[in-house]
Parts: C-alpha cells; structure tokens; sequence
C-alpha cells in the first residue's frame, strides 16, 4: 500500500456536499490517487446538504465494494438518516427523528437519490 488518504465531515469543511464531491475528486488526482493501491479513510458525515450527495454515497460505496482495503466509517450525519429512516418505516407514533432530520437540510439529500441522471 502506498499512500493512506483521509476524508472526514464535509458538512463542516464543505458545507454542501455537491462541493465536496468535485473538491474531493481533484484532491484525489492531484494526490495521485491509486484506487487499487492506495487506502482512503472516510471518517464520516458525508451525507448531507447537498444535491449531489447521491455521487459521495455511491462514490464510497462503489470504492470499497471494489477495493476491500478503503474504509467508510458512518458519521452522526448517517446515522441521522438512518434513524429517520426506520422511525419512518417502524414507528407510525412518531416522528421526532424525522423533523430532526429535515431541519437538518434532509430533503435536499434525499432528493438527490430520486434525481434523474
């Protein structure tokens, strides 16, 4: 292994994910990035605030599918969605996490996943 590459809580450092994702992927070819060789670390929060949240998900997840030694850790940002997620399909009672979630800019990520490409 050649180089160890980390990524961590866009939502501070960039504060929209569609930023981030262009951002990340020129640091990533200015480093010279080798995704077969090299490991990257994703500490978390990657998923929201933005409109191309979609690209970061699917980017991490395609990475360490095909590439085992790449870790992608979940932030309190995923677990956010998480939770609001299974409140919405588990608990008809509440809806507590969800309004959470949504106040937290949700609804521009969740639109991202139902975008046309």
């Amino acid at each position: 292994m050649k180089k160890q590459v980390f990524f961590y809580e866009n939502n501070s450092n960039f504060r929209y994910t569609w930023m981030f994702f262009y951002t990340m992927k020129k640091l990533l070819d200015e480093v010279e990035f080798n995704s077969t060789e090299d490991k990257l670390i994703c500490l978390g929060d990657m998923c929201d605030r933005g409109k191309n949240t979609r690209l970061v998900w699917e980017y991490f997840y395609n990475l360490q599918n095909d590439n085992k030694q790449h870790v992608v850790l979940l932030g309190n940002h995923e677990d956010m969605f998480n939770l609001a997620i299974k409140e919405a399909m588990y608990d008809n009672t509440s809806s507590k996490r969800q309004n959470h979630y949504f106040r937290n800019n949700g609804l521009t990520t969740l639109q991202s996943f139902i975008q046309k490409r």
